[in-house]
């Protein structure tokens, strides 16, 4: 359980007061331990629903949402010149759990990728400042069949 959501400073506690504290949590907030089962259910499902799915190499790493996205972007694009435009995490450009996406995709296509860093959240406000983002333009090469 992401402890750390409910007790300030859990992670700069010694081990020993990091237990301590979730078993107090655990006795006196059983609603918080069915949150958690909840959240857990919920993850599960969505990664079984996406390893099921075309998304070639998505169970590599955490199913995250984007990484289908990425997929389906591909496949709606015309296999003659067709163009993808999407704001991606770094993640999606240099992760493990995206390199089939970026094998298929970036061998049959051309990419122009401009990566920011959020500093001062000047693109996206809500989004943690250090975050890396890569504006991300692929345009697919004539007569390249979906992966």
């Amino acid at each position: 359980m992401p402890w750390s959501r409910y007790l300030p400073g859990f992670q700069s506690l010694a081990q020993y007061d990091q237990e301590a504290g979730k078993r107090r949590y655990r006795k006196n907030r059983p609603d918080l331990v069915k949150e958690y089962q909840r959240e857990l259910a919920q993850a599960d499902a969505l990664r079984a629903a996406l390893t099921r799915g075309p998304f070639p190499g998505i169970g590599m790493g955490d199913p995250d949402v984007y990484k289908a996205f990425c997929w389906r972007f591909w496949h709606l694009a015309c296999p003659n010149g067709g163009r993808i435009g999407v704001v991606l995490p770094r993640s999606a450009l240099c992760a493990k759990g995206s390199s089939e996406f970026r094998r298929a995709n970036f061998g049959n296509a051309s990419a122009d990728i401009t990566f920011v860093v959020n500093n001062g959240r000047w693109v996206f406000p809500d989004i943690h400042p250090q975050y890396t983002i890569g504006l991300t333009c692929i345009t697919r090469s004539a007569g390249v069949p979906p992966a």
